[in-house]
Order: C-alpha cells, then structure tokens, then sequence
C-alpha cells in the first residue's frame, strides 16, 4: 500500500476553558504520512509544536470535546479502495452492455472512470475519439 498523503485539518474551539486562545478556528496542522502531526495556533502570540499522533496532540489540546478536530482535506484513499472501485466500475459498464448501445456504454464508461480519477480511486482517463 501507497504511503497516504500529508492532510491538512484545523482545531475549532467551541468553549475556550484555558481562557488563552479563544473561540473559534484556533489553529491550523497537518497529519503527515508516519503519522506525526504538526500544529501552527492563531492569535497574539502563534507557535508550532509536532506531536509524535494526533492523538497525543488532542488529549492535551481537546480540552474534553472542547475543541473539535475538523479535516480540511479528505482521507487518502487505499490502492484497496482503488481496486474495489476501480472493479464496481468496470462490473456496472459490463451490466450496461446488456441495456445500451455500444456508443451510450462508451459514453458512459468514459464519464464513470473519469469520475472516479477526479475522486482518486483510478487513474484519470483521456477521452476517447
């Protein structure tokens, strides 16, 4: 399996209990593939701390469900989840066989693996002429 890609997240502070950050988008991080986590805070006086997990960095900063985590990017998704996509799709062309013509099938096929390239299960694919 693909090491994922760094995710980029954001803290939101919903009840500001320390009395120092205040409310709202407090800081901003990334998770990176090993799964260290670096987080930039906002405000007066910002700094940047690594945690070896995001984990670690939410027990002390989580405040009890004070501050909530909310990804800015999506997961990276598995060579699994690929190949399970990449077969739905090429199970649902060949169901379509059976109701269109050969011309509304390539028309279909093309739209359906170019959206699943943009999702990033499979490679996006050139239009065919």
């Amino acid at each position: 399996m693909a090491d994922p890609e760094p995710r980029r997240f954001h803290l939101q502070r919903h009840t500001d209990i320390s009395g120092v950050s205040g409310c709202g988008r407090v800081a901003d991080g990334i998770q990176w593939p090993d799964g260290t986590a670096t987080i930039r805070w906002r405000g007066n006086r910002p700094s940047t701390v690594t945690w070896n997990t995001l984990d670690d960095a939410l027990h002390i900063h989580g405040h009890g469900g004070a501050t909530e985590l909310i990804w800015d990017d999506p997961p990276t998704p598995t060579d699994e989840q690929r190949a399970l996509a990449a077969n739905a799709v090429s199970t649902a062309l060949n169901a379509l066989k059976c109701w269109h013509s050969l011309d509304d099938c390539q028309t279909i096929a093309d739209a359906a693996l170019n959206a699943a390239g943009r999702l990033g299960y499979i490679p996006a694919q050139e239009p065919r002429s």
